[in-house]
């Protein structure tokens, strides 16, 4: 259908100075072809490189330099905490789009912290797609028709996930002690890590149980699995 439909529509002129360099991340290998011929009349858009996994992604980035990672959410829920991390450290000023339809809501408040810009939906038409890819290099953020009753942006242009979730309220810093916590990593390992004293992890440990109505390792571990933020 992708093939077919762009034979018939016209092609689309750039609006922007230079091709935007997209490189695709999906285990789909029919999509990983026919996405690109789709995309071909947009002349604002190059599909420089297909990957089949976030490892084989994240071993490219240095020497491709794309614009735009368009990743499938699949493969992010797979390894969220390690990936998200990989993402928010090398990927640069490279901007991260996720077909999100599949996400839970905490994953997507972790993929929004994990510097997550843009979230689109396989539901999405290729002109919705080639529009938000250009939209989220003009403006910094992007969001599928398909998903703005999830996601949102404020007046400053910081997306939110819309309906509040066990994660609302908790910090940045937060976030990410929560995610090594669910991950089994121990206090004085995370302290180390994050290079901040034992104290302070045990101060935001203490908030994020309490935020969560948690009240041992065991049941944030099993939080954690439900909200598909680590693998069973």
């Amino acid at each position: 259908m992708l093939q077919a439909a762009e034979q018939i529509l016209p092609v689309q002129k750039t609006k922007t100075s230079k091709p935007i360099h997209v490189m695709m991340i999906d285990s789909s290998r029919a999509w990983l072809e026919s996405l690109p011929l789709a995309l071909h009349r947009f002349h604002f858009l190059r599909v420089i490189a297909r990957a089949t996994s976030i490892q084989e992604c994240l071993d490219q980035i240095a020497t491709l330099a794309p614009d735009l990672l368009l990743v499938d959410g699949r493969l992010y829920q797979d390894g969220f905490r390690e990936l998200g991390e990989a993402f928010s450290i090398r990927t640069g000023e490279c901007r991260v789009a996720l077909f999100a339809q599949s996400l839970t809501d905490a994953q997507l408040q972790i993929a929004i912290h994990n510097r997550v810009h843009g979230f689109l939906s396989i539901q999405d038409t290729t002109d919705e797609i080639a529009n938000s890819l250009e939209t989220l290099t003009t403006t910094g953020t992007a969001i599928s028709p398909n998903l703005r009753e999830r996601v949102s942006t404020d007046d400053t242009g910081q997306l939110s996930v819309s309906r509040r979730t066990d994660l609302s309220g908790l910090t940045n810093r937060q976030l990410e002690v929560l995610a090594h916590l669910a991950s089994g990593l121990r206090v004085k390992d995370i302290a180390s890590m994050m290079k901040v004293s034992v104290k302070a992890i045990e101060s935001h440990k203490f908030r994020i149980m309490s935020r969560l109505k948690i009240h041992d390792r065991v049941q944030l571990c099993r939080w954690a699995i439900r909200e598909g933020l680590i693998a069973p």
